[in-house]
């Protein structure tokens, strides 16, 4: 099954040992046999001693993806019983958490580093699994994928497998312009599905992620429990999820923006399917210039806008767009509202977006009390040895 065997450097194992799955071109002293790309490798210690298995990638700095640590014991004699035994722990994982239940059918089945399966993530909506190609190996294996999937959600009736423009540059793959495999023919339908009992729709194949920020369901069951009473704000709202729970919280009234038409038109949807529209409003357009002229006020404001640091390198210019949103959140904030502001920009540390909402704060003349800290829910964990898998911060602030 294996094509070959990758060796450590002196001194250069130990975090692989410790469960980080990335190892780097310059982690490795050299490589027995001629592994393709996509191919399954050992990698072992310079001393020789195996840690674990993973898929290999000649064109990516990420030359190894480790998905099997020899803890586990030795892998399956074929791939797809290795993905089979790895995806079945992550759905074992997620009904000790009563995921998928009745009242909630999207949720993340598989995240990636987070769950031992580097650069493959799956998200079930109902009876569909979207898989989202971020690595070489998992384009190289759809079939065994899907086939694992199947016998393992025997209720899932459709596997669409989405790719990655910017994942396939990294990822050296030539066509990373192209949009979807396997079944095609459901690439733009709506795809049905409920959280915490409440029915929203994604769009497979479409918009942001797979099509629903399913990472922030724990957050808007949270912005539910404050929404009674009050005049709610739901900026760079995408599809409305956390408009729909404010106004299922008991708000008086809602506003949704979003700089995408067919998102807002979505949100209309969702919001009229669950009762709430006619406390509802949707404005398309720009967020920040929205709050900047706002003359009312809201007493709660959330703004959860898309990913702006896909790496490193765009972290600074992140910073300073993430200052301006927060800014003009809390002018648009009435006194002792509450902020709800999230990133999801993975580089942008927990510490750096603290420090750029108190910043933030300080530019509008408002005094913060931060009253909770969170990231994503349980069915996104995260691999302490890959921390970067922290990607999702939200931070609730009262502001005085």
């Amino acid at each position: 099954m294996t094509q070959g065997t990758v060796f450590i450097k002196r001194g250069k194992a130990r975090p692989f040992w410790f469960g980080n799955p990335l190892v780097y071109s310059g982690a490795i002293e050299k490589i027995d046999g001629s592994p393709a790309g996509g191919g399954l490798v050992e990698v072992r210690s310079y001393e020789g001693k195996t840690i674990g298995f993973g898929f290999y990638n000649p064109f990516s700095s990420y030359r190894v993806r480790l998905v099997w640590s020899i803890t586990d014991g030795d892998p399956p004699k074929s791939i797809e019983a290795l993905l089979k035994a790895q995806m079945g722990k992550c759905l074992s994982y997620r009904k000790r958490f009563d995921l998928p239940s009745a009242q909630t059918t999207g949720y993340r089945a598989v995240n990636s580093e987070g769950d031992g399966l580097s650069g493959l993530v799956v998200d079930v909506y109902d009876a569909t699994a979207v898989v989202v190609e971020n690595a070489l190996w998992v384009r190289q294996h759809r079939q065994a994928i899907e086939n694992a999937l199947r016998q393992l959600l025997p209720e899932i009736k459709t596997v669409f497998f989405q790719t990655s423009k910017i994942a396939y540059a990294l990822e050296g793959v030539n066509d990373g312009d192209e949009k979807s495999a396997g079944h095609k023919g459901i690439a733009g339908q709506r795809q049905c599905f409920l959280e915490n009992n409440i029915r929203f729709s994604a769009i497979v194949g479409r918009g942001q992620k797979t099509g629903f920020y399913l990472d922030q369901r724990d957050n808007r069951l949270f912005v539910q429990s404050l929404s009674n009473g009050l005049r709610v704000l739901d900026a760079f709202s995408y599809t409305g999820a956390f408009g729909v729970y404010s106004a299922l919280g008991g708000a008086k009234e809602v506003v949704c923006i979003d700089t995408s038409a067919p998102a807002i038109d979505m949100a209309k949807e969702h919001a009229k399917e669950n009762g709430v529209h006619k406390r509802m409003r949707f404005v398309t357009g720009d967020a920040i210039d929205f709050m900047k002229t706002e003359k009312e006020g809201f007493d709660l404001v959330i703004c959860d806008p898309a990913g702006l640091a896909p790496s490193a390198r765009h972290v600074d210019a992140a910073r300073r767009y993430y200052l301006r949103i927060n800014e003009a959140a809390m002018r648009a904030l009435r006194k002792e509202g509450i902020l709800v502001t999230c990133c999801c920009s993975g580089p942008v540390t927990r510490d750096v977006f603290i420090e750029t909402v108190r910043d933030a704060g300080q530019k509008a003349e408002r005094k913060l009390h931060i009253v909770k800290i969170s990231g994503a829910g349980v069915d996104h964990p995260v691999n302490p040895s890959y921390p970067e898998g922290d990607y999702l911060k939200c931070i609730v602030a009262v502001c005085i």
